[in-house]
């Protein structure tokens, strides 16, 4: 029993952030069916349950990655689909606590008021955070693969990104985020094959699973990822899809650039950034719940700002003085 108070008393604070983010989430459980999107996947998860294959007999337009249909098939209900999803956010406010936790360790008001800040937007209706669709599930494994990068456990977190890109497509611009930091920043490709190999098990399992059930891979490609004639079909007010992705290619190269002028943590944060950015604005769409996948980046580097107020950046324009976490980089350990 000790142990348990002991326990309680060190996350405290924790406990009562998941308390505050489930009885924001509880009306959900029970408000009338209003969306959309849900219903769609209810109704093929209730295909799938009744042994249709999906992609072959029974589909969506524009089709999803297979897991938003599994969890619903696997949920036989809205409730219990809400309910995955009220578990799933907690899971993720979890998460978002010890990512910050890890960058401003010495600073714990921004931790707190970090991960206070990502619960409200995640769970208020001001963005959609309370219907069960793709950004919501998708980002979770993301952050945690961000995590998990971060601590150098890049087979896992490519798991992560593999499992979130199965949600849904924009997930793809995360991925080219953490490639492109963890990688090409550090210009040196340690545990790049892990990373791979996590990305790839996830998707190689659904392929496989699915040509089992008589989907080819292209098959599949074409009709789970075949989404771009729907996206073509709108207008999109920022602009062409190369123009943005270009845009976005010119200010990763800046960021760059600048990178040994910034710190760690706003450089990494603004690269994953700019490119969820892209990933929320793919299909051109105002929808709110889009924007869930910038909700961390922007948080890390509106974080990163506040953090680093009191902290000047050296006269030589390095982070060797910098003290990220719970240690205390030398130039032989900074990120890039």
């Amino acid at each position: 029993m000790r142990e348990i108070f002991k326990w309680v008393s060190k996350h405290e604070g924790l406990i009562v952030l998941v308390a505050i983010t489930v009885l924001l989430r509880l009306p959900s459980l029970w408000e009338p069916y209003w969306y959309g999107d849900e219903q769609i996947y209810m109704a093929i998860g209730q295909g799938m349950r009744k042994g249709l294959v999906l992609y072959k007999e029974i589909t969506d337009y524009p089709n999803k990655p297979p897991l938003i249909y599994v969890l619903a098939a696997a949920a036989g209900s809205m409730f219990w689909f809400k309910s995955i999803l009220l578990v799933w956010n907690v899971v993720h406010v979890v998460v978002v606590n010890r990512l910050f936790n890890q960058l401003w360790s010495k600073k714990k008001w921004l931790v707190w008021g970090g991960s206070l800040a990502f619960m409200l937007l995640t769970s208020l209706p001001a963005l959609e955070g309370n219907i069960a669709n793709g950004e919501m599930f998708m980002t979770m494994p993301v952050t945690l693969a961000m995590l998990l990068l971060w601590r150098e456990r890049y087979f896992g977190a490519g798991l992560m990104l593999g499992l979130g890109f199965l949600f849904k497509i924009p997930v793809v611009a995360d991925i080219a985020a953490a490639g492109i930091v963890f990688w090409v920043f550090r210009r040196r490709l340690r545990g790049i094959m892990s990373w791979g190999m996590g990305l790839g098990l996830p998707i190689g399992l659904v392929l496989g699973l699915w040509q089992f059930q008589g989907v080819s891979p292209v098959a599949l490609a074409k009709t789970a990822l075949g989404s771009t004639g729907y996206v073509a079909s709108w207008g999109t007010p920022q602009g062409p899809m190369e123009l943005r992705l270009a845009m976005v290619m010119i200010l990763t190269l800046g960021i760059y650039v600048l990178r040994k002028k910034l710190t760690e943590t706003m450089a990494w944060g603004s690269v994953w950034l700019v490119w969820a950015m892209f990933g929320a604005t793919l299909s051109g769409r105002p929808y709110p719940h889009y924007f869930i996948q910038t909700i961390v980046p922007g948080l890390m580097v509106i974080g990163s700002i506040a953090a680093d107020w009191k902290n000047r950046i050296n006269h030589r324009g390095n982070w060797g003085g910098h003290e990220i976490g719970n240690k205390h980089l030398s130039g032989s350990q900074i990120l890039y």
